[in-house]
């Protein structure tokens, strides 16, 4: 008990009804953790978001607690068409480097997307990208 991952009713892990509220457990398959993390949306991308006027727009997003960023991205990108043509080249399947991604105060490069992990309580913030001396 209190091991990561261990099953707190007692539950084994292999693919038996045991009675736990109706639910079966199978080897090898994770327990999935919803954590809500804050998204922050710098002018002129919130239009993007389908909001209208100057201010920042910040939304409360649900996840599962560890998905990798990229996920996140891609998903807000099908979920906002507008926000996917700014900050996806789908003929090249990438990020366009368009917009610039933060993560708890810090930017994160693109290439890290697919590395990192956003947790519970986390806050993302999506941006243009800044480039010039």
């Amino acid at each position: 008990m209190g091991e990561a991952g261990a099953d707190p009713r007692g539950c084994h892990q292999f693919l038996e009804d045991v009675g736990c509220g109706g639910l079966q457990y199978v080897e090898d398959v994770q327990r999935v953790y919803m954590a809500k993390v804050r998204l922050e949306i710098v002018p002129w991308l919130t239009r993007a978001f389908g909001k209208q006027g100057l201010g920042r727009l910040v939304l409360e997003h649900e996840i599962e607690d560890g998905e990798i960023l990229g996920r996140l991205l891609r998903d807000l990108a099908v979920q906002y068409e507008e926000f996917g043509e700014v900050a996806f080249d789908k003929s090249l399947k990438k990020s366009s480097g368009v917009v610039n991604v933060g993560l708890n105060n810090r930017i994160i490069e693109w290439e890290q997307e697919w590395t990192i992990q956003v947790r519970d309580g986390d806050t993302v913030i999506i941006m243009p990208a800044y480039v010039g001396g």
